[in-house]
């Protein structure tokens, strides 16, 4: 095994003297082994509800801002920002486009046709649940 210091540098008061550190450090760490880590999965703290950092939301101007204490919290509150999210803009989630009676009814077949299979795999899922009489 190549190091930077041959054996033959050491003197056998030094090479004691690290075996007594070695003996100090394995006494102290006894019990605790090796610790493996799955680099997949690394160990995760535990969630921990912290009131602040919190988002401020001023509706008017659409601005979000961090507040990180009450005190902030509080200034922010007497210029109208809130705690709410915005509310959505005016037509949000409306399609842009009108669709036809025959769009219309071309959807009202898809979702039929949807929820057969849905019903039917719901009871093929329950008839397979059935315990075999014997």
């Amino acid at each position: 095994m190549p190091t930077n210091v041959s054996s033959h540098a050491l003197s056998a008061l030094e090479i004691e003297r690290m075996r007594a550190i070695i003996a100090e450090h394995d006494a102290q760490n006894a019990g605790k082994g090796m610790i493996e880590i799955d680099l997949n999965k690394p160990p995760v703290e535990q969630y921990r509800f912290q009131e602040y950092p919190k988002a401020m939301h001023h509706h008017g101007k659409r601005v979000v801002t961090p507040v990180f204490d009450a005190n902030e919290e509080k200034k922010l509150a007497a210029k109208g920002y809130k705690t709410e999210p915005f509310p959505p803009k005016e037509g949000y989630g409306t399609p842009d486009v009108e669709l036809s009676a025959e769009d219309l009814a071309e959807i009202a077949e898809l979702e039929k046709r949807a929820e057969a299979v849905r019903v039917a795999a719901e009871a093929k899922a329950k008839a397979a649940a059935q315990p075999v009489a014997k």
